[in-house]
């Protein structure tokens, strides 16, 4: 495995809240608006401040952000992150199976965020991500239906923004099945 570097994000992207038991990990891709496939970009970009139409700050942090040569542990996996949302009335039905008595669906899941222009995700990323995935599965005990895309417990986002069907299958098997090479 690729060695895990720590860099925390600072002040407004970090909730401070401790999360309440990881029952779900969602993996990410970087937002098609933002193409930085290097990882202090990526730092950089989580740590600006932005806002929405409403003048309301955006916060993002996941826990972990993958690129084809770097992991980069940007919170600790005892805090709730930022990464799918906080809107109660947006989560679907799987999202509040998994949330139980929590309010956020950021309390009861670890984020991984893979970089990656547009495009299928480059193999290189789904190899590092690979084992820091399978690790994460075996220290949470995290059975297959409880590794997800971002869409499968926010409604507003659009599927094709994450990885296609077969990728998502491929990289599924690859997870579970580790004597597959991938």
């Amino acid at each position: 495995m690729v060695a895990i570097d720590t860099q925390y994000l600072g002040g407004y992207n970090r909730s401070g809240r401790v999360i309440a038991s990881v029952n779900a990990l969602v993996i990410h891709r970087s937002l098609p608006y933002s193409t930085a496939k290097s990882i202090d970009e990526r730092l950089r970009f989580m740590n600006e401040r932005r806002y929405n139409a409403e003048r309301q700050l955006i916060r993002y942090a996941p826990h972990y952000v993958i690129n084809e040569t770097t992991i980069v542990q940007t919170l600790p996996e005892t805090e709730a992150g930022y990464h799918v949302g906080t809107a109660f009335y947006n989560y679907t039905p799987l999202a509040r199976q998994l949330m139980g008595n929590e309010k956020s669906a950021n309390n009861v899941t670890l984020g991984v965020e893979l970089c990656a222009g547009e495009g299928p995700i480059p193999q290189k990323v789904l190899q590092n991500a690979l084992p820091l995935v399978q690790h994460l599965i075996h220290q949470y005990h995290l059975q297959r239906h409880q590794i997800v895309r971002p869409f499968e417990l926010v409604k507003q986002i659009h599927p094709d923004l994450i990885m296609d069907a077969l990728q998502w299958k491929a990289f599924l098997d690859a997870v579970y099945l580790p004597e597959r090479v991938y």
